[in-house]
């Protein structure tokens, strides 16, 4: 009796702790006829079995098919084990005599197969769209593995270099990394897959496809204004803009370019575009621009765009930001005159500035007053507000109001007293921000005639301005005005 080989089969891709089939056949290859025959399939520490079965008689050249079913052991090593069948029959000699009790011996071959499991962890799964950055694989295999190989392919993203990096060697519960450059081509979750091909501890060939899920954002480029600064500035005047801007993003911008879209009543000094050849992610970038102010300009505040072009991996991409610019003006009020006539006093004073001065109110202060004005109600839009105790005696303070003074206008302050001597002229306005700002004028009240001696200007109890050469200030007046009317033809 003998098992027969060529028609014996055993499962295959049998892994440790997998319950296999083997269909075994056995063959009388004598020439007589075998009797009582047992057959017994004994297991081992890597296969369970342990089966026996009575197949009685078999005649010369007859087979019996016996189906075995047999276990993994979970600790069992891959590779090449065996199952032993052991065959107890009683035969036949030549002469025909009985001859008990004859035992075969065979071992059927099993192959446990490893089939690793692997832990693939990407090191970050977020990444930007056209940014070249690095991508790295974390794993870890269940069972030892040699010759490893990973292939990393997919439809959203360029491996940069070769896609197949060979790792090796790699020991049970061995941690590795397998490392990449990679370049998303679109935004949106992308799948990509890693092929790992590897020799088991058997030396069978084999290989796993594990998905790796990133997730691609557009370009990670992130433009933030932090500052704006500009020295003040009105009509007809030059103006410094400075702009600082963060790229915020997690890419670098090469190939920047600012360009401030100024129209009227904006005009550029120099150029209306910067041009900077990479800003990192996180830098920062300070960029100017010269201004000048037309003629025409309302005193407002403007919103002028500024818009960004810039690269990120070869790609072109854009963005745009808008710039505020307070066109505030300046307040110039100038004493022109100062009258007297019919127990008053008549006080013209002139807006030569480019921004109108708002709720004017204008005090007269007269030391040590003797008018027998004191106490009087003035009607109209004058008033006086009485004696008042200051400094180092009585004086009298005489109250008027304006709306407003409009640029290059004039307005007549009257006050009625017929005091004479050193005054002072107190005018409060709204400036920009309707914050209140003081200004002092010293004066001389005549008899027949008055003159100007001095002027400070206060804003919010800020320190003083002194002017100068009124001369030159009227001059540079006139000339204001009449670029202004010019520029309304």
């Amino acid at each position: 009796m003998a098992v027969d080989f060529a028609s014996t089969s055993v499962s295959t891709n049998v892994q440790r702790g997998d319950t296999g089939i083997m269909n075994l056949v056995i063959k009388n290859s004598g020439g007589r006829k075998a009797e009582n025959i047992n057959v017994w399939v004994p297991g081992t520490a890597v296969v369970f079995a342990d089966k026996r079965y009575y197949v009685g008689s078999m005649d010369s050249g007859e087979t019996r098919s016996i189906p075995v079913i047999f276990r993994i052991s979970p600790t069992a090593r891959t590779g090449m084990t065996g199952l032993q069948v052991k065959i107890v029959f009683d035969g036949y000699r030549y002469d025909g005599t009985l001859n008990p009790n004859q035992q075969s011996t065979f071992e059927i071959p099993v192959n446990i197969i490893s089939n690793p499991l692997f832990q693939i962890t990407p090191d970050k799964t977020t990444f930007y769209k056209d940014n070249l950055d690095d991508l790295t694989l974390m794993g870890i295999s269940k069972d030892p593995v040699r010759d490893l190989e990973a292939t990393l392919t997919s439809n959203c993203l360029t491996v940069m270099g070769s896609s197949r990096k060979y790792v090796g060697l790699v020991t049970a519960n061995q941690t590795f990394g397998i490392p990449y450059a990679i370049k998303p081509s679109q935004a949106g979750s992308c799948l990509s897959f890693l092929t790992m091909s590897y020799t088991d501890e058997s030396g069978g060939k084999s290989s796993d496809n594990i998905s790796i899920g990133l997730n691609v954002q557009d370009a990670g480029v992130d433009f933030k204004v932090q500052n704006v600064s500009y020295t003040p500035t009105g009509p007809g005047e030059q103006t410094n803009l400075k702009i600082s801007l963060r790229n915020v993003g997690n890419a670098d911008a090469s190939d920047v370019t600012f360009r401030l879209n100024i129209t009227s009543p904006f005009a550029p000094i120099d150029t209306t575009e910067k041009y900077i050849p990479k800003v990192n992610a996180g830098g920062n970038v300070e960029i100017d621009f010269g201004l000048s102010v037309g003629w025409d300009a309302i005193t407002q505040a403007y919103s002028i765009p500024l818009s960004i072009a810039y690269k990120v991996g070869g790609s072109s991409y854009s963005t745009g930001k808008d710039i505020g610019l307070d066109v505030a003006g300046k307040v110039i009020l100038e004493v022109m005159d100062v009258q007297t006539s019919s127990g008053s006093v008549r006080i013209d004073v002139a807006n030569i500035g480019t921004r109108t001065a708002d709720g004017v109110k204008a005090t007269l202060i007269i030391p040590n007053a003797a008018s027998t004005q004191q106490g009087r109600n003035f009607t109209g839009r004058n008033q006086i507000s009485g004696n008042a105790s200051g400094g180092s005696g009585d004086f009298q303070r005489l109250i008027s109001y304006k709306s407003d003074i409009k640029s290059t206008k004039q307005t007549t302050f009257t006050f009625p007293t017929t005091s004479t001597g050193q005054a002072t002229l107190e005018i409060e306005y709204s400036g920009p921000n309707n914050q209140r700002v003081t200004q002092t004028e010293r004066i001389t009240i005549a008899g027949s005639s008055s003159t100007l001696t001095g002027r400070s200007t206060t804003s919010s109890g800020t320190s003083t301005t002194t002017y100068a050469l009124y001369a030159v200030v009227l001059v540079i007046a006139y000339l204001a005005y009449r670029r202004y009317k010019a520029g309304k033809k």
